[in-house]
């Protein structure tokens, strides 16, 4: 390992070796390991395509990482609402109807930022977002962080690259089998000036990079293209058994291709197994705390009302068969559960809401410490995030709502992990001292 893998200046050209096969396997024209994460991945794709000041349009369903990059890069955004799912009071992806409309208000904004697949598996219409994106001459940048294995089996949605994001980023940890911390930034196209992506990298990311990543990044790369076929071909196969077979245990339900079609659902990914436990009387987070001390079984995520088991190459007849067990464990168990009770949610819509400073202004302005009960109405100071997924309640220049106070109120009651605000309980929060000059962040 010490033959090369330090760092990009002490190099025997072996990580450029690793990443040119990474392009060829991707079909990228430019691929750049990072041993950060996707979360920098991210952050340094959209300070290479926005100076601080200009417009950038931000779906306001991605992970709390891109509206961290925001507040680095200070790139103003226009946030992009998602396909709402009352149904199942969820959001999907961003449509290309509401990114052309954001365009049209907004068109001297320099990029789109989108997320594909979500959490949840559901996969964006990319073609046609990137042509949305592509009419106008800008790229689009896709949050491909759990999309890493699709290239690798026709029965997997489409990769963001393959249907035309100029950027994907990639997480190798989560579907790939490489260490925490593998990220590829994948470039196709002209449209990415790729210095200025190398240097944005090369500002964020640490000069002592791991070689222990590194290596684990190709060796995912490798494993991938000799076995990942034939791997993923029989994890897809345990998937649609554990589906059938849990969604005939009473009380469970199971999301399927039934939605694709819907509003921001183009396609899904069946390796993530999306379980609706409501109707046993439970939440997500109790179902996934149950699980966990009972059954030894961690979910992916859980919600208000689900838990996500995520099916990897590493998963076999056995581990789907405990998985099975642990449902059916736990249906029969449900009625005496003491953490029992459904988690009600106010109306998804009602969850979007101002932003009145960008984020960068919000964090860096003056701060204060109030109640939450006291914080409607005032301007956020720091992001306030259930983890997973790590999509932002509110963010710093967002204005604080009774909804959004009441759904963080009840999920902490329930079980909810609350990331990155000072006070995780959320006795109190961070907000924007007043006064302050406000200029509304469009949505």
């Amino acid at each position: 390992l010490d033959g090369g893998l330090d760092d990009r200046l002490g190099s025997h050209g072996l990580d450029t070796k690793a990443e040119q096969l990474a392009a060829a396997s991707m079909g990228a024209d430019t691929v750049l390991f990072s041993t950060n994460g996707s979360s920098l991945s991210m952050q340094a794709s959209i300070m290479s395509v926005a100076a601080p000041g200009e417009e950038i349009l931000v779906a306001r369903n991605l992970h709390k990482s891109t509206f961290n990059g925001l507040i680095l890069g200070g790139a103003r955004p226009v946030f992009v609402r998602p396909a709402v799912d009352a149904e199942l009071e969820m959001l999907h992806g961003v449509t290309p109807e509401a990114l052309s409309h954001a365009f049209d208000t907004h068109p001297g904004a320099r990029a789109a930022v989108i997320v594909s697949p979500t959490y949840y598996g559901v996969v964006a219409d990319v073609a046609r977002l990137a042509e949305v994106c592509h009419r106008r001459g800008v790229p689009l940048i896709t949050d491909d962080a759990w999309g890493a294995h699709f290239l690798v089996h026709p029965e997997l949605p489409d990769s963001a690259l393959s249907a035309g994001s100029d950027i994907a980023v990639a997480s190798l940890h989560k579907t790939g089998s490489g260490l925490m911390q593998g990220s590829i930034i994948a470039v196709r196209g002209d449209r990415i000036d790729v210095t200025r992506l190398k240097h944005t990298l090369g500002l964020l990311e640490s000069t002592s990079t791991s070689m222990l990543i590194l290596a684990a990044m190709d060796g995912a790369r490798r494993h991938l293209a000799l076995h990942g076929h034939g791997l993923l071909k029989r994890t897809i196969a345990l998937s649609r058994r554990a589906r059938a077979c849990l969604a005939r245990i009473p009380g469970v339900g199971v999301m399927g291709r039934e939605i694709v079609g819907r509003s921001g659902v183009f396609d899904l990914d069946e390796t993530k197994v999306v379980v609706d436990v409501q109707a046993l009387n439970l939440s997500g987070f109790a179902a996934a705390d149950w699980l966990i001390h009972e059954c030894e079984m961690p979910m992916e995520l859980a919600d208000h009302r689900r838990v996500v088991a995520l099916l990897t190459l590493a998963d076999d007849d056995r581990s789907v068969d405990r998985l099975i067990a642990g449902f059916e464990a736990m249906a029969a168990a449900a009625a005496t559960m003491p953490a029992r009770g459904t988690m009600a949610i106010p109306a998804v819509e009602s969850l979007f809401t101002d932003a009145l400073l960008t984020p960068r202004d919000a964090f860096f302005a003056p701060r204060s410490v109030t109640a939450l009960d006291d914080a409607e109405g005032r301007i956020a100071g720091e992001s306030v995030t259930p983890y997973p997924p790590g999509i932002p309640a509110v963010v710093p220049g967002e204005r604080w709502t009774r909804s959004i106070i009441r759904y963080l109120r009840t999920g902490l009651e329930h079980g909810m992990h609350i990331a990155e605000a000072a006070d995780p309980k959320l006795g109190t929060v961070l907000v924007v001292e007043p006064p302050v000059q406000c200029r509304r962040v469009p949505m």
